[in-house]
């Protein structure tokens, strides 16, 4: 082989090889964007699952308030059925039907988390359908029957005597 021969196949294999160099270039730097995407796609996800996660505690926490509020509510309504159901028993009055069925044991949780305590319920927020009617209970005259009840009845002077 001649000098030119081979400085012509040394020139092809020197083109070929920064052409390769050149495309190994490009595939690594591809990968290196690929490798930091899915670096920032793992971070993103990371961050998605601990907001879901916050958001089903907090949502199971509000479904279980709410859940014990309903439980509260329905023994205050069962309460005032009760009284209501005694004091027209007193009066005379045939009682009418239970308007509310007892509601089945709900599911608790298998270990509860620790939670603030609730402020009580202030007495501003008794409903005024409620103080009506025992507005109306104390203001019906006493017929000389002393209640066995003193706190059942809204007279008064029932519960002095």
């Amino acid at each position: 082989m001649n000098a030119s021969s081979l400085l012509i196949k040394t020139q092809k294999e020197l083109e070929l090889a920064r052409a390769k160099a050149s495309e190994d270039e490009k595939a690594a730097r591809l990968a290196q964007q690929t490798a930091r995407a899915a670096k920032l796609k793992l971070k993103q996800a990371r961050k998605l699952a601990k907001l879901a996660k916050k958001s089903a505690r907090k949502a199971d926490d509000q479904a279980e308030a709410s859940l014990e509020a309903s439980d509260r509510l329905q023994s205050k309504l069962e309460k005032l059925e009760k009284r209501a159901r005694k004091e027209l028993k007193k009066s005379g009055k045939a009682a009418p039907k239970k308007v509310s069925a007892k509601s089945t044991p709900r599911k608790k949780r298998a270990a509860p988390r620790p939670r603030p305590k609730s402020k009580a319920t202030s007495p501003s927020k008794i409903s005024t359908s409620l103080l009506k009617t025992d507005s109306a209970i104390a203001a019906k005259p006493n017929d000389g029957h002393e209640s066995e009840d003193p706190h059942s009845s809204g007279n008064p002077t029932a519960a002095s005597a």
